[in-house]
């Protein structure tokens, strides 16, 4: 009745913990997950309101470039319509900045300073209005400068043209002046005094005064000339007044005010908020590997079973249907055990204790592992040996067979050997008559009792037929006699006779006598071979004498189906090609 109680009190007990453990899980994911929540509503609300804010402003930039379009004067206008137009935006430029200035004085001063506010919109609003007609403004007034200083230098034009066609006019005139005075003297005598001589033959002489007045028109008719290239000049120049080049039509700026720029530095500053949140950077990147992690499981899960599809239904049947092998046929199948000397082929099948007393006699000696000698005589001679067999080095060493206590006889005390770490284990032990010869897998050796000058022959077979590739194992290991064989199995050892034929578990099979047929069985079902209840084979001898030798329970770390046992359960396959 106490035991009950307690029972019910510790389960009580342990239910009521795992309870308020889950409480607490779920209230602190939930605070965690509402504080998470909340803070991101509020940005997403803040960096909406934001958004909307950027969109309205835009909008009405929009209308407001095509409205100051319209204010602007054209490339064509006349200097008249020109001062219109600047009448106009100059009015509109006047009203912006007074409402500008007057909703910054009624405003407080949280609200001009907040972009999700209203009044902070309207600021930016009115900052655009003004920086366009400012540029419409500055464009009418270049139009307006541009017609006015046209319109002066088409009159400082004329005007000098005006003196150019004057002072041709002078020059004309004293030309036909000193024509008329050429052609007067030319008709007179030439007096004596006025003669100018010429030296040829017959003599002749020249009238003075005309080759003075002829010298008068030189200079006045380069002066003449030049007159007439300036006015032909000027002329062009008043040409080109006339005809102006058209200035390019008015066209916006881009151009962003100071509080444009503090809205756009909030909204970067929420959004960064947003995406550098771990949980936002968490989900992007879940999100980003997911469907190719989707598949990889998908695979991970899938492969397994199409692997153990293809071996039970088509690797199975074919190793079945091959033949046996048998390593040594002219080998004993005798195998003697228990502790009364008795030898046998058949009897009680279970061969095996918790401890194990060894006896040596004079010409015989212990090999075994350290950690399963648990009492020996304190006369006992002891000493290590380093590997179980020089000759298979790889072996002994991926058996565990390395590092050994040798042990050297002492009487008649016993030496006892017993498994110091694993309760589950149970101690065998086999003795080979000479001409006997038993497969044993290495692993499940303890230790070897043999005659110094006649040590344990251990000899490796490989055999390449289609069954062995079949079954992954090309090599056995055999151990031939006279020798004692100390083994291990889990929850005991079980060496029965043959018969007529037996077909055993091959995850709990150790060994059998080298002179049996060996061969393979599929396992009843699928099910269970999928779900690793058992292996894909199952160990079938044939023949007799022999026996065969199997744990009790195959170990229970020894897990096979879908989940397996990932890089150990591949080591496993690797060592058992080898018969390891």
């Amino acid at each position: 009745m106490r035991n009950l109680i307690n029972t019910l009190f510790r389960w009580l007990a342990k239910n009521v913990v795992t309870l308020v453990v889950v409480i607490a899980i779920l209230i602190g994911v939930g605070f965690i997950k509402q504080q998470w929540d909340n803070f991101k509503n509020e940005n997403q609300l803040n960096l909406d309101q934001l958004h909307e804010s950027r969109t309205a402003i835009e909008k009405m930039r929009k209308e407001a470039e095509k409205s100051v379009a319209t204010l602007a004067p054209s490339p064509n206008a006349t200097m008249n319509q020109i001062v219109e137009k600047l009448k106009g935006i100059k009015k509109q430029l006047d009203n912006a900045q007074i409402k500008r200035r007057e909703l910054w004085d009624t405003s407080n001063l949280i609200d001009r300073n907040n972009p999700t506010s209203l009044t902070f919109r309207k600021l930016i609003e009115l900052d655009i209005q003004i920086k366009l007609l400012e540029q419409a403004n500055s464009y009418a007034n270049h139009l307006y400068k541009q017609a006015k200083d046209l319109v002066e230098s088409l009159k400082d034009k004329k005007a000098y043209l005006a003196k150019l066609v004057a002072k041709q006019k002078g020059i004309s005139n004293r030309i036909s002046a000193k024509i008329a005075e050429q052609k007067k003297l030319s008709s007179q005598d030439v007096p004596y005094m006025q003669r100018s001589p010429n030296w040829d033959w017959p003599p002749t002489y020249t009238d003075k005064r005309v080759d003075r007045v002829k010298r008068d028109l030189v200079p006045l008719n380069n002066a003449k000339a030049e007159a007439q290239r300036d006015i032909a000049d000027q002329e062009k120049l008043i040409a080109i007044l006339n005809n102006p080049r058209k200035a390019l039509p008015f066209k916006v700026s881009s151009f962003e005010t100071a509080m444009q720029r503090q809205l756009e530095s909030e909204i970067e500053k929420y959004e960064k908020q947003l995406a550098d949140n771990w949980f936002q950077r968490a989900a992007k990147q879940v999100t980003k590997v997911l469907p190719k992690a989707l598949w990889i499981v998908f695979a991970i899960i899938v492969t397994p079973i199409a692997i153990k599809l293809f071996t039970f239904y088509v690797v199975a049947p074919l190793a079945t249907r091959r033949p046996g092998i048998c390593l040594l046929p002219g080998s004993s199948g005798l195998i003697q055990f228990g502790t009364n000397d008795e030898m046998k082929r058949t009897g009680s099948p279970r061969a095996s204790t918790v401890s194990k007393s060894i006896i040596l006699d004079d010409k015989s000696e212990l090999l075994v592992h350290p950690e399963f000698l648990q009492s020996v005589s304190l006369e006992a001679k002891k000493e290590t040996k380093w590997l179980l067999d020089w000759t298979m080095p790889l072996t002994s060493l991926a058996s565990g067979m390395y590092g050994l206590t040798r042990v050297y006889p002492d009487g008649s005390e016993p030496v006892v050997i017993s498994s110091s770490k694993d309760p589950l284990l149970e101690i065998s032990e086999i003795d080979l008559p000479a001409g006997s010869a038993v497969v044993l897998q290495p692993r499940c050796l303890v230790g070897i009792v043999q005659r110094p000058a006649e040590p344990i022959c251990i000899k490796g077979y490989w055999r390449f037929g289609l069954s062995n590739w079949l079954t992954m194992q090309l090599r056995y290991v055999v151990f031939h006699g006279p020798a004692r064989l100390i083994v291990k199995g889990c929850r005991g050892i079980r060496i029965e006779p043959v018969n007529t034929g037996r077909a055993i578990n091959q995850a709990a099979m150790l060994g059998f006598s080298a002179n049996l047929q060996y061969a393979v069985t599929r396992c009843e079902t699928f099910g269970s071979y999928l779900m690793g209840k058992q292996e894909l084979f199952n160990d079938r001898f044939s023949g007799q004498p022999g026996c065969c030798i199997y744990e009790e329970t195959p170990y229970p770390n020894a897990r096979t189906g879908v989940t397996g046992r990932g890089i150990e359960g591949v080591i496993d396959s690797f060592l058992k090609v080898f018969g390891i």
